[in-house]
């Protein structure tokens, strides 16, 4: 299957902050400081699936910098809330599919 060849429009800022404090990391108050901001910049963007996935690992990278064991928790335990927070439902899978094969090239 090719992915990533149809821009992917995220959702607006009101419904993409909505999802995300709905979310399981919505309960989470150091994630939601940290990395909150980050991804709410881009609200409204419209970014390639390889985009909103390198614009997600970035952000999450960023965020927690200064503590690797917190960044690796958000990436393997709320990427895909995080992917259904921001992205219309029906491309969720296609962004989840990139950062899945990410991860795995890293892992070896």
């Amino acid at each position: 299957m090719v992915i990533g060849l149809r821009l992917i429009a995220l959702l607006s800022r009101e419904e993409m902050e909505k999802r995300l404090r709905e979310s399981e990391v919505g309960c989470d108050d150091y994630v939601v400081e940290k990395l909150f901001p980050a991804l709410l910049r881009h609200a409204g963007e419209e970014l390639y699936a390889n985009g909103v996935a390198m614009m997600l690992l970035l952000a999450i990278n960023d965020s927690f910098s200064d503590a690797f064991m917190i960044r690796d928790m958000v990436l393997d335990s709320y990427s895909s809330g995080l992917i259904s927070a921001m992205v219309p439902e029906e491309r969720v899978a296609e962004v989840t599919e990139i950062i899945d094969q990410c991860r795995k090239s890293v892992s070896g």
